[in-house]
């Protein structure tokens, strides 16, 4: 799995500005909702380590001990000495105050990650660090409780979503009436009926008019009120065609100038 590049992420949030859908911002820059969702978010699960707040079960020495013996190496302290001081190896300092020797052992662990590390096992791994550290802020009062989840569906209430969704009743007033969320209530009326997948609203020719209105500098509220529909979708058409893209990088070019 890549790491997004700073590129990347430079544009997630510049879109994320005009308030465009994150699933529409990750097909456009081609990654995952889950990594653009968790970029924009300002959860602890995000922002706050274990090793900050000292409840990182891996690491003995927190972020401002990892400082001292830094400044005390500088002082003149012998490797040795700060070991005892803070009651770890010295091959611990060494790695901290030796840049060489750290990017040498990153370089060993990722080698033996691959090696000696199925697929499966890494993310099995990934897992558990995930729900253990949720498990660390939820106790130090960081995130909020778990979310309870929704009652497994009865097929009488599939059957009935469907009838709902034949009669022409919408997504969002069938999850109001049934008590489940609107994700699930798509899922399960399109799983069981297929035939009542939401179709395109507009043609061929339509998309092509909103994506050269588009490059000819019509703002996104004019388009919605031109075409009747949300931002979101004027974006998700405009956002994709190829013309547009090179068109926007026109007009920064122009700004810029």
């Amino acid at each position: 799995m890549k790491r997004i590049t700073d590129e990347q992420a430079k544009k997630i949030k510049t879109l994320a500005k005009y308030e465009i859908p994150q699933r529409v911002i990750a097909d456009v820059v081609g990654v995952a909702p889950y990594t653009v969702s968790t970029l924009l978010s300002e959860s602890p699960m995000r922002t706050v380590t274990l090793r900050s707040i000292g409840k990182d079960r891996r690491c003995k020495l927190t972020d401002e001990d990892i400082a001292e013996i830094k400044e005390l190496y500088e002082k003149g302290w012998s490797q040795i000495s700060i070991a005892k001081l803070f009651n770890v190896h010295q091959t611990t300092v060494t790695y901290y105050v030796n840049p060489a020797r750290k990017e040498y052992a990153n370089k060993r662990s990722a080698k033996y990650h691959c090696l000696y590390m199925t697929p499966e096992e890494s993310a099995r791994r990934a897992l558990e660090s995930y729900h253990r550290k949720r498990k660390i802020l939820q106790e130090q009062g960081m995130l909020g409780e778990p979310r309870k989840k929704s009652p497994k569906l009865e097929q009488e209430t599939i059957d009935q979503m469907c009838e709902y969704r034949k009669a022409g009743m919408s997504y969002e007033k069938i999850a109001e009436l049934t008590g489940y969320s609107l994700m699930i209530v798509n899922r399960a009326v399109i799983t069981a009926a297929p035939e009542l997948r939401q179709r395109q609203r507009f043609t061929r020719e339509q998309v092509e008019g909103m994506i050269s209105d588009r490059k000819a500098g019509m703002s996104y509220k004019d388009l919605c009120e031109k075409y009747g529909c949300r931002v979101s979708t004027i974006a998700w058409h405009t956002l994709k065609s190829k013309d547009n893209k090179t068109a926007s990088k026109e007009r920064r070019k122009k700004n810029v100038d």
